[in-house]
């Protein structure tokens, strides 16, 4: 009786892993509407304001935060019409959806709602930004995307934050 269930169980077995690997097919993962766009970026963000000349002043790395991560993603829907922006809380706590141009790789909006505002004090943004592919170069020489995001918040008028930096690569640079 025991070597009688030791073989169902090897050909159950044997079964079982014949059926369970599938051979390669030829479809691909794919990817996403905006994927060129799309990304974790490392940007620094600078402060500009415009003074009643029109002149802008470039105040740099204001509040020297240096290095940051900002993400670009499609939107649940996968539209490609649409993308996300998003510091993640980084910085000014910002998350927009916005309009976006495949054609230009440009982004943008004039009243975006702020989605990590609260209901309390919503917040809207004024977006625009653009990514150039192969714009940079890492430090090892090699071209990489660059992107920019100017964002003007209704909290703080007047003063433009512009996200700026090159696609995170994953290597420490």
């Amino acid at each position: 009786m025991k070597k009688i269930f030791s073989a169902i169980m090897i050909a159950a077995a044997a079964m079982l892993g014949a059926t369970s690997c599938s051979t390669e097919t030829n479809e691909s993962a794919g990817g996403t509407a905006v994927q060129d766009m799309a990304g974790k970026w490392d940007v620094v963000i600078d402060v500009m304001e415009v003074d009643e000349n029109g002149d802008t002043i470039h105040y740099g790395d204001y509040y020297n935060y240096g290095t940051l991560s900002f993400f670009t993603y499609n939107t649940n829907d996968n539209s490609s019409d649409f993308i996300y922006v998003d510091d993640l809380g980084k910085f000014w706590t910002v998350k927009a959806k916005v309009g976006c141009d495949l054609s230009n790789l440009t982004f943008f909006a004039d009243n975006a709602d702020n989605l990590y505002a609260s209901e309390e004090e919503p917040e809207t943004c004024k977006v625009s930004g653009r990514v150039m592919p192969g714009a940079a170069t890492n430090l090892h020489g090699k071209p990489n995307d660059s992107i920019y995001v100017d964002f003007e918040f209704s909290l703080d008028p007047g003063v433009i934050y512009r996200y700026a930096g090159q696609r995170y690569t994953g290597f420490y640079e």
